[in-house]
């Protein structure tokens, strides 16, 4: 809440700056505020009741905003003007704050020095963090912000995604986990490309390795002649795509190794002599050439291109990297970094840190994507990078294709490492141990899985505990012990 734009332009800037948001102001919100307010205010977020605003006004201002939902916290600004009222405003503030104390914080900036020093010190004398500049006042509030975030996601019960088969192309509804025998398969496709000295897997190969984890690739064939390509071409049906297919060159782009919207089997055959041709121009030989992929033609219409990638750092190890994607992903620059392995929670808070998730929710009429799909493809990728630490260098799906209708990588590429290297790094966060969970049956002829618990298991404990009789909850405690004192979240310290 300001009395002039240029503050709050100053106060907008720097919550962006260090990673906060400005709330959405709602419709109810503005149309309670058009009721007292000059019709020349905002009508949006900063709310400028412009130069002449009384400390009245300021009052009845904070009275509706407190209540706008998206917001968690006001900063009001008082800039020194002809008919301003700084030490009744700050009285007016300092009331304010006392009534909804503990509910929303509240952060001032008076401005004007001498001229305000009485109002800033009674809101100082009220514990009211009084700054003298909005930028600062918006740095403070964006660290609280942060703190308050990081408390929650501590206390948040994680959530592990459902798997269902309406997006992304069949994945199968399982409990988390790769099962062993596709584990050993993903183990034997990495060892394998160490055992010839490959650096790197082929496309074909690293999306053949994304399919074991279940994330949805889009179908493609290698062929080595231009007979076999068009031949394929024509039982996938046109447009298709027609790539390089080599051991030793990955960025396919660069070479010219990429032909989009291929729409006969005639055109299919000249691209396959073109490709051979482009590569021999760009590095003096075709000795890279194994021939081509083939693969259908994507419909990209309403889709965003995202990058799901991994790579391993000095100190944290293994790292998993989501954000925008496609040719220019260099350029954007936008992508948030996590520590596997992920849970639902975590994965939407490692999108919820970019820049595209908010198309990805729907922008400009094109409907949201599944976003509950994506932190999906996230754990499965990042239970990848887990499992298979000591034998991936790095990772990356780009682009991810990602819309309302579905959810396709369109490229892969996979580094292995070295077979006699020293290892890049392990893992800073042990992943579920996996190797306990086994089967059990009953002597009633049930089958159960035994496992050890997680984070994701508190609903079920509690409502464990909730069936508990008095008698097994003094035995098992030696005390009575109510459901809160048995299931609460406790942080305990030394004395």
């Amino acid at each position: 809440v300001t009395n002039a734009g240029g503050p709050g332009v100053l106060a907008t800037d720097a919550v962006e700056e260090h990673g906060a948001q400005m709330a959405d102001v709602s419709e109810e919100t503005i149309q309670k505020l058009n009721t007292f307010l000059p019709k020349a205010w905002s009508h949006g977020n900063p709310v400028d009741v412009l130069g002449d605003a009384s400390a009245e006004l300021y009052g009845k201002t904070l009275d509706i905003v407190f209540d706008e939902p998206s917001a968690d916290g006001i900063l009001v600004i008082l800039s020194p003007q002809d008919m301003t009222e700084p030490t009744a405003t700050a009285e007016k503030v300092a009331a304010y704050a006392a009534k909804h104390r503990g509910k929303k914080p509240v952060l001032c900036a008076w401005m004007g020095g001498n001229q305000v020093a009485e109002g800033a010190a009674i809101l100082t004398k009220n514990n009211i963090p009084c700054f003298d500049f909005p930028d600062a006042a918006a740095k403070t509030f964006a660290s609280i912000w942060h703190q308050a975030k990081d408390l929650q996601l501590m206390y948040e019960t994680p959530h592990l995604p459902v798997r269902r088969k309406s997006i992304g192309e069949g994945m199968p509804d399982q409990s988390p986990g790769i099962d062993t025998n596709k584990k050993k398969q993903a183990m034997k496709l990495l060892q394998k490309a160490q055992d010839e000295n490959r650096d790197v897997l082929t496309e074909k190969e690293s999306k053949e390795l994304l399919e074991l984890y279940d994330i949805p690739t889009v179908r493609t064939v290698i062929c080595t002649s231009a007979d076999e390509a068009a031949q394929n071409a024509d039982k996938m049906g046109y447009p298709i795509v027609v790539k390089l297919h080599s051991e030793t060159i990955t960025h396919k782009s660069d070479v010219g190794g990429v032909r989009l919207n291929v729409k006969s089997a005639e055109e299919v055959r000249h691209h396959f002599n073109d490709v051979r041709e482009s590569l021999k121009k760009h590095t003096g030989s075709d000795a890279g050439f194994q021939g081509v992929t083939v693969q259908p033609m994507v419909e990209s219409a309403g889709a965003y291109e995202c990058i799901v990638g991994s790579f391993c750092d000095a100190q944290f190890g293994p790292l998993v990297l989501f954000g925008t994607g496609g040719s220019l992903v260099e350029v954007y620059r936008d992508k948030s970094l996590a520590i596997p392995p992920l849970n639902g929670t975590l994965a939407r808070r490692l999108m919820e840190e970019t820049k595209i998730f908010k198309a990805l929710k729907g922008v400009r009429g094109q409907p949201p994507c599944d976003i509950p799909a994506v932190e999906q493809i996230l754990v499965r990728f990042s239970e990848m990078v887990g499992e298979l630490s000591d034998l991936l260098a790095e990772c990356d799906i780009n682009p991810l294709l990602i819309s309302h209708k579905r959810i396709i990588a369109l490229d892969a590429r996979v580094a292995v490492q070295p077979k006699n290297g020293a290892p890049h790094g392990k893992l800073a966060i042990r992943p579920y141990p996996s190797e306990y969970v086994s089967t059990k049956t009953l002597k009633t002829g049930e089958t159960v899985t035994l496992r050890p618990i997680r984070a994701e298991d508190e609903g079920a404990v509690k409502q464990f505990h909730h069936g508990l009789s008095a008698e097994t909850i003094k035995q098992r405690y030696l005390a009575d012990l109510t459901l809160e004192q048995r299931t609460a979240h406790a942080l305990t310290k030394d004395a």
